[in-house]
């Protein structure tokens, strides 16, 4: 039988949505297909016929058996996340995605990837061994069991700041069968655009540039107007996409640079997605214009300005931007070689011997959107000074964990750098992803539990969201 929202701390009140929600949830629980359809919009209805449901819902039934609503995330009027457990795999979560119209009818419907989703609790202290044993006895033996296409990784679990967990799993380099350690490099991704966005704030501290400059203050050959330096940090400035760009129109031969990238724009003028700060839309272009703002208001590189301004401060010694791996060459000791799964060759490979994964090389030396590489001891600082900043002023942290709001008054669950969550009965989250061919990142902060969690995989590991939402379960329970 489905939990009630009662019994699970709701405190959205007075929301169809919601009631629409639990409906759907009913209706498959009690095989009552057509309560299921109900809900739908006029038009979708000849589409999302009862045998439809049947035939797609039936097979989730003989599987998981009921679904027990645990938590129910308000991304925004149009969008609620339900996150379920299944009673036959009580240990398995399942997410809903629930699509609405502006009148509130459901109009689209499935499951979806993991959303980090933790009913609120009061803050409550781990008890290390028992979470050491969780970790290592169930999400271990989970996610490494198949040695061919497990989890390879760190993991690295902070309360208050200080870590109390740490585990490396597998191999830096899978031919010379080197050892993870907790000194590792890794590609972080765009988990890098955290320290992106930090170092615009801390430039815009000292004066040397304020958040509503324009984008044409700085690149005059652009042909985008109006768009300014803080919708560049919060995803709104509606630019195109680089990548897409570059793979049309670059010589893919050659190496791209930040300059490459202006020029490109600049060249070709792809078209604006939308008007500047009317919608939130995912650009790491925008993040590779703030790399280069940085060295024009600084002028230090852009791996410089982040050495001398975050990295040293904080003696995070074996982080640095490294984008020369290809384009230099240079080699880094103890660096974890990002691979992915060749169906063809059944093994893992370095993605720069496959042509699907071209950018890897041609990419190589651009900068902002990615391209920091640290270890699982380095972030163990960051993240310690993120919960209690000593030498980075804390407002710079407090304006980058500030929800950016629309025009039309809808969050963006975006703050400067860092994606934030929480409210309506649920854990209240900063965090950013990162993924690259060969990587997958994660850092969460879990804020009034004031609890931790990153974890780095160099294999591109298929289930990392699964087992990252799996760890930051136990830190909440």
């Amino acid at each position: 039988m489905c939990w009630s929202l009662t019994s699970i701390g709701q405190t959205i009140n007075n929301d169809s949505r919601l009631g629409t929600v639990n409906r759907v949830i009913d209706g498959y629980n009690n095989h009552d297909y057509g309560a299921m359809r109900k809900p739908w919009n006029w038009w979708a209805k000849p589409i999302v016929t009862r045998n439809k449901l049947k035939r797609e819902f039936e097979a989730y039934h003989t599987r998981y058996g009921a679904l027990l609503l645990d938590t129910i995330l308000k991304k925004s009027k149009f969008q609620y996340i339900a996150k379920l457990r299944a009673e036959k795999e009580p240990r398995t979560t399942l997410y809903l995605s629930y699509i609405f119209s502006n009148n509130g009818h459901l109009q689209g419907f499935g499951q979806t990837y993991p959303e980090l989703i933790y009913r609120k609790a009061p803050p409550s202290r781990l008890n290390v061994a028992a979470l050491t044993n969780d970790i290592d006895s169930f999400i271990i033996k989970k996610y490494t069991r198949k040695a061919s296409n497990g989890f390879n990784g760190c993991i690295a679990v902070l309360e208050n700041g200080q870590p109390v967990y740490e585990r490396c799993i597998g191999y830096a380099d899978f031919n010379k069968k080197n050892l993870l350690n907790d000194s590792t490099f890794f590609e972080l991704a765009s988990v890098s655009k955290q320290f992106s966005a930090v170092a615009i704030l801390l430039l815009e501290k000292q004066g040397k540039l304020k958040l509503t400059d324009t984008l044409r203050q700085y690149f005059p050959a652009l042909p985008y107007r109006n768009i300014t330096i803080e919708q560049l940090l919060t995803h709104t400035s509606g630019l195109p996409d680089y990548e897409k760009l570059l793979k049309k129109e670059w010589d893919r031969t050659k190496f791209a640079t930040n300059n490459d990238v202006v020029a490109q724009l600049a060249e070709h003028h792809p078209r604006i997605l939308f008007p500047a700060g009317t919608r939130f839309e995912y650009c790491n272009t925008g993040y590779v214009l703030l790399s280069s703002i940085i060295e024009q208001v600084s002028g230090r590189s852009y791996a410089a300005f982040l050495k001398e301004n975050i990295f040293e401060p904080l003696r995070m010694t074996h982080t640095r931007i490294y984008n020369t791996r290809r384009a230099g060459p240079e080699l880094l000791n103890n660096y974890a070689y990002g691979y992915v799964y060749s169906n063809d060759h059944q093994k893992y490979l370095l993605p720069d011997s496959m042509e699907k994964y071209a950018e890897v090389r041609y990419q190589d030396p651009i900068t902002g959107d990615g391209t920091v590489n640290s270890c699982i001891l380095d972030l163990e600082k960051w993240e310690k000074e993120v919960q209690d900043p000593q030498i980075i002023p804390k407002e710079i942290f407090d304006m980058a964990f500030t929800n950016h709001t629309l025009p039309n008054g809808i969050l963006t669950n975006y703050g400067y750098g860092f994606f934030l969550s929480g409210g309506n009965g649920t854990e209240p989250l900063t965090f950013h992803t990162g993924g690259w061919p060969g990587y997958t990142t994660i850092i969460v902060n879990f804020i009034q539990q004031k609890k931790q969690l990153i974890i780095l995989s160099n294999n591109e590991y298929a289930n990392f969201s699964r087992m990252a939402d799996d760890i930051g379960e136990l830190l909440t329970q």
